[in-house]
């Protein structure tokens, strides 16, 4: 009897507790427009002062017109769920709108375009985009990377240095080999948009990169495959998608120029004066010089004349 009376106790202490811990909605708003919002998906992030920015997709006019069958969309509510401002962007082809992130600054927003933005050139297939906005809705700049092949990039990480952008190709970045029939990547752009470096890394299968995470050491991507990264235990055990946790940390370039001057003799018109310019990798990373790829220990040369 005691026990029955001390679990009806404490079966009524937890569901008052329960009930005193009950989540209010502050508010919900809804954003669209009389076509289908959305697309290929929508990406919410918060600032530190309490704004949102949501992007996606929208078929329709969100703020002006459509510019081609899809467009990429910006939004930003401020704490209280007011709408500050809407930007919709786009070509006379698809533009998906994966993923955004947040920060003092404003907002990236990343996906994938079938075509080209204005005064950029497609790299064939469908490319990667970011694009930068202020706090005020001002697009600073858009970068579109890619292989040539099917690039989409599916997710994004800020930091003071600019941003990380992530997702899976078909084809091969600079200085890599296609691994399966998709690989994960990674792209570092700098705060001006430019690309800094790639990654890209995969199994015999499907990869792609799904989270992006910051922190003092590195980055820290996440994501799926269907293939195996160890051994092919994974594949007999679940014959199904994996996720898959991985941490990339950037490795300082390192090479060596010799001469590190050079002067060239006085000449005569009509004569010219060439030096000879060695390049050494002496890093712990390959890397890509003007689209020649120069592994550790690698050397090259270029020869260098002065204009006359």
């Amino acid at each position: 009897m005691k026990t029955k009376s001390l679990f009806a106790f404490l079966s009524f202490v937890l569901c008052c507790s329960l009930s005193a811990r009950a989540e209010t909605l502050e508010w919900i708003r809804q954003l669209g427009s009389s076509e289908s919002e959305s697309g290929g998906g929508i990406g919410v992030s918060a600032d530190g002062l309490g704004n949102v920015y949501i992007s996606g997709t929208t078929g329709g006019d969100l703020e002006g017109t459509n510019a081609g069958n899809y467009d990429a969309f910006l939004a930003k509510y401020d704490a209280s769920g007011t709408l500050e401002w809407t930007q919709q962007f786009g070509t006379t082809t698809n533009e998906v709108c994966w993923a955004v992130v947040a920060d003092a600054a404003g907002a990236y927003v990343g996906g994938y375009i079938y075509g080209a933005w204005p005064g950029q050139t497609g790299k064939g297939g469908v490319d990667s985009f970011v694009a930068r906005f202020d706090s005020d809705g001002d697009r600073r700049w858009t970068s579109q990377f890619g292989t040539g092949s099917y690039d989409v990039a599916r997710s994004l990480a800020a930091d003071a240095e600019g941003v990380y952008s992530g997702g899976y190709t078909q084809g091969a970045f600079p200085g890599y080999e296609s691994s399966g029939s998709s690989d994960a990547f990674v792209v570092r752009l700098s705060s001006d948009g430019i690309p800094v470096w790639s990654f890209q890394f995969g199994t015999l299968e499907s990869d792609e990169v799904l989270g992006l995470a910051t922190d003092s050491s590195g980055l820290i991507a996440v994501g799926s495959t269907y293939g195996s990264f160890f051994d092919d235990s994974y594949l007999t055990a679940f014959r199904q998608s994996n996720g898959f946790v991985a941490r990339i940390v950037e490795v300082a370039p390192k090479i060596e120029v010799t001469p590190t001057s050079v002067l060239f003799p006085s000449t005569q018109e009509g004569l010219s004066s060439t030096a000879i310019i060695t390049i050494q990798n002496v890093g712990d990373a390959d890397l890509v010089v003007d689209g020649m790829s120069l592994a550790t220990g690698t050397t090259f040369a270029i020869a260098s004349a002065p204009t006359l």
